[in-house]
């Protein structure tokens, strides 16, 4: 490794620390234990199963004889070496694609071989997207709109504090959804509002942004990166004039500066996905053979296959976290938690008797 990445290396640990130290505190899944003490509490409830607390975020879930253990969001249904397998996003990619399932065209490298990554970019139209390979959750390490070598270089930089190796692919333009399937079905979808505007027929793109009150730094022109992507993959400009009544999504996310991001679901649009979508989810989650898991897609319109919106798959989640599902607009009275636990009873039922029968 040359010793100016070494340098930046540092830097970025540095900087993570110093935003540890007097930023505001990230929440991930693992600091959520009073949400899932309430949500599998109130899913035993709905079953009429009893809730049993063996220290704090390990909890048993009894009913009739049958029992499962959970702590925290993480349930007894994927074994431990689907669960190391979804940790390497090289690996799922490639087995998506064997399945025949759209993913973002992407390269593997380290920091100690980072001239891949400068190939990757000389090759491809961008904006692109640096991430951890291996081990990750939750968006740590991932940087994306980068558009030069020089910002991949620092976003590698950032990404290998989480990991040696590294991946570069293309950004896929559109919203981020997560579906959650669980036995080869999708149960909930949840989507990551964009920002859209409605056409009045008269006024471009542009107008109808500063009509709307977006003025600042992050909204002139082609320096929102996020903007010029997610309007290019449309066939749009900034001086397109949209029909009157027509919505048009003009960011994927309120604030896309090239900085780590985490995605954070705000909207339940379970009954507005399209089937072929919600197939695409289901089957990338039989090409690592797991039973539960959060499918990431990217796409400019869920009411039409990825084909058509040129979206993809992006990652598959192993344990995934069920707040990604609740609190959402337009949410409904159904609760995942619900379902899955009648399914972790219900096989641990079906394995007891199994594992009785092989003995006799």
């Amino acid at each position: 490794m040359k010793p100016s990445l070494r340098l930046l290396r540092l830097k970025c640990r540095l900087a993570m620390k110093f935003s540890s130290m007097t930023g505001k505190k990230e929440v991930y899944v693992w600091d959520r234990v009073p949400l899932y003490e309430k949500v599998w509490k109130d899913a035993a409830t709905e079953l009429g199963a009893v809730f049993i607390e063996l220290e704090k975020g390990f909890w048993k879930v009894t009913l009739g004889g049958r029992s499962t253990l959970i702590c925290n969001h993480r349930v007894q249904i994927d074994d431990q070496v689907t669960l190391e397998m979804a940790s390497h996003k090289p690996l799922c990619y490639e087995l998506m694609k064997k399945k025949g399932l759209r993913i973002p065209e992407y390269a593997v490298y380290s920091l100690g071989d980072i001239d891949i990554a400068a190939d990757f970019i000389e090759k491809n139209k961008g904006p692109f997207v640096v991430k951890p390979a291996m081990g990750t959750s939750a968006g740590m390490g991932v940087t994306t709109h980068i558009s030069t070598f020089k910002e991949c270089v620092g976003a590698s930089a950032l990404a290998s504090l989480y990991s040696e190796r590294l991946m570069i692919e293309r950004l896929v333009p559109g919203e981020s959804y997560r579906l959650l399937v669980l036995n080869g079905r999708m149960i909930h979808a949840s989507r990551r509002r964009g920002v859209r505007l409605t056409g009045d027929g008269r006024s471009t793109l542009r107008q109808l942004m500063s009509n709307a009150g977006f003025k600042n730094r992050a909204w002139r022109g082609n320096s929102d990166r996020d903007l010029s992507a997610t309007l290019q993959a449309q066939g749009l400009s900034e001086e397109s004039i949209p029909s009157p009544g027509l919505g048009v999504l003009i960011k994927s996310i309120p604030d896309s500066r090239n900085i780590e991001l985490r995605t954070v679901y705000d909207e339940n649009v379970t009954n507005h996905i399209c089937q072929e979508i919600a197939l695409q989810g289901e089957r990338a989650a039989e090409a690592l053979n797991s039973n539960f898991c959060g499918i990431d897609i990217i796409t400019l319109d869920h009411t039409a296959p990825l084909e058509k919106t040129l979206g993809a798959v992006i990652e598959i989640n192993t344990t995934p976290g069920l707040q990604h599902h609740y609190g959402l607009a337009f949410g409904d009275e159904t609760s995942p938690a619900v379902e899955v636990l009648e399914y972790l009873l219900n096989s641990e039922a079906k394995n007891r008797s199994a594992a009785m029968s092989a003995r006799r």
